[in-house]
């Protein structure tokens, strides 16, 4: 069970997540076929009945409004139902896994103090806070204005509360806080050294 665990198979498998990364964004971007996306009518809209509506070559079935032929910035920016991705979580994902890359020679299995990864954690945390504010923007901003525009303001997003990215956000703040611990520990491992 150890060998999983080792520095040279924890980096291919950040390897593998960028290549993933990289086949779904050149997918989402250069393919051609339609967006889907959960909606709901909007309060007061002419629609509540309806099970089918059309705007301008965009068709609502069942509340998926499919974007038949989207611009590149509505490929870019939007999740796309059938892949759940969306090209930001996938720029994030290839972003943390090169550091991830960058970071894991630098872990000593016998002595986690010796080389100082206090920058890299903080890059890492602050890079992961900025990348969930800006997909609950995304999402709660340009996703429903783009929708609303789209659908004559008679259609808005269906979503939830975006647990997850702050879930995300918690654990990059507690990782922010251990860095300081990190430095207190390398700081005692260091007068140590001096001392013997």
């Amino acid at each position: 069970m150890k060998w999983l665990f080792t520095g040279d198979r924890l980096r291919s498998n950040f390897f593998g997540l960028i290549l993933f990364c990289l086949m779904f964004l050149s997918i989402s971007i250069f393919d051609n076929g339609a967006i889907t996306i959960p909606v709901t009518p909007a309060l007061g809209s002419s629609y509540q009945s309806l099970p089918i509506a059309s705007f301008n070559n965009n068709i609502i079935t069942g509340g998926i409004l499919t974007i038949q032929h989207p611009s590149f910035k509505q490929r870019l920016l939007l999740q796309n139902v059938m892949n759940e991705f969306n090209t930001i979580t996938l720029i994030g994902f290839t972003l943390f896994s090169i550091l991830m890359i960058i970071l894991i020679p630098k872990i000593k299995p016998n002595n986690i103090f010796k080389e100082d990864i206090s920058l890299i954690l903080k890059i890492a945390s602050y890079g992961t806070i900025g990348f969930c504010f800006i997909n609950v923007f995304l999402n709660d901003v340009y996703v429903n204005s783009e929708i609303k525009k789209l659908t004559n303001d008679q259609f808005t997003m269906q979503h939830g509360f975006p647990f997850h990215y702050w879930l995300i956000c918690y654990v990059a703040v507690i990782i922010l806080r251990s860095v300081h611990v990190y430095k207190k520990g390398m700081q005692l491992q260091q007068e140590q050294d001096l001392t013997v």
